[in-house]
This record gives C-alpha cells, sequence and structure tokens, in this order.
C-alpha cells in the first residue's frame, strides 16, 4: 500500500522521515505482524524527490497464506494511526535515531561525502545540518 509523502522542498518534509521511520520501528505495528506469526516481515518503507515522495507499507507472507487478509491487517493498521496518530514517545525516539545515525555517518570520510552529496546535490540544501535540525525540530507527524 502507497502513500504520498512531502518531498525535499516540502516544508514537512522532516516530518514525513520521521512519520516513515516510526511506521518501519520494531515497535511498530507493522512490525509486529511477524512477530505475532501473521506475516514473514513487515516494515514501511519511503523514497523523496524534490516535488514529492512516497511510502509503502509493506509485508512478506509465505505461499498459500490469504493474501487479502493480510493487507486488510495492514490497512487496519495504518488506519489505525490516522485515526490516532503515532505515539509521542515512537516519534521521540524516531528523531533521536534519526539524529544519531546522521551524526555516525559523519565518522568516516565516505559516509560525510554522502551526506554532502546528498544534501547539496540531490536535496539542494546550504549544509548537512539542514536536515539534521528540520528533524530536531519536527512535530509530531500525525
Amino acid at each position: 500500500m502507497a502513500y504520498r509523502l512531502p518531498g525535499f522542498n516540502d516544508p514537512d518534509y522532516a516530518a514525513g522521515v520521521v512519520l516513515a521511520d516510526a511506521l518501519d520501528s520494531r515497535r511498530g505495528e507493522l512490525y509486529a505482524l511477524a512477530a505475532e506469526g501473521k506475516a514473514l516481515s513487515g516494515g514501511f518503507d519511503g523514497t523523496a524527490l524534490p516535488m514529492a515522495g512516497f511510502g509503502y507499507a509493506n509485508a512478506a507472507f509465505p505461499r498459500g497464506q490469504d493474501s487479502a487478509a493480510l493487507v486488510t491487517q495492514m490497512k487496519a493498521i495504518i488506519a489505525g494511526y490516522v485515526d490516532k496518530g503515532v505515539s509521542a514517545d515512537l516519534v521521540e525516539a524516531t528523531k533521536r535515531r534519526e539524529v544519531a545515525e546522521a551524526e555516525f555517518r559523519r565518522n568516516s570520510i565516505a559516509g560525510l561525502a554522502a551526506e554532502w552529496s546528498q544534501a547539496l546535490s540531490v536535496e539542494g540544501r546550504t549544509s548537512i545540518d539542514d536536515d539534521i535540525e528540520a528533524i530536531k525540530r519536527s512535530p509530531s507527524p500525525m
């Protein structure tokens, strides 16, 4: 199931990143599908372009399992997040993880070069700190 997310140029881009990562969290309900034996795996991924992005909920299931029932469960999970939002503690944990991962990528020359290339060439930012600061300031995505 795919959903539209903000692109790099959107002021809500950082909130979209936090939302996608929170939905993909091992503490989230999509991941729990596997822990509960309802799927082999479950999660959320996202991709952004300058003007728009997209995210998609995904799950893997064994041959012979009722895929329609799994899709129905996934739609119910997303509907629950839309209705009730993402828990504040999960959002804050996701923000901390995003910042920590960005800082960790700076520990290598290759990581630092990739961060600068992404920020300047792809996202049109002026600094690699722009995304980190936006994530820190981002409100709860729901």
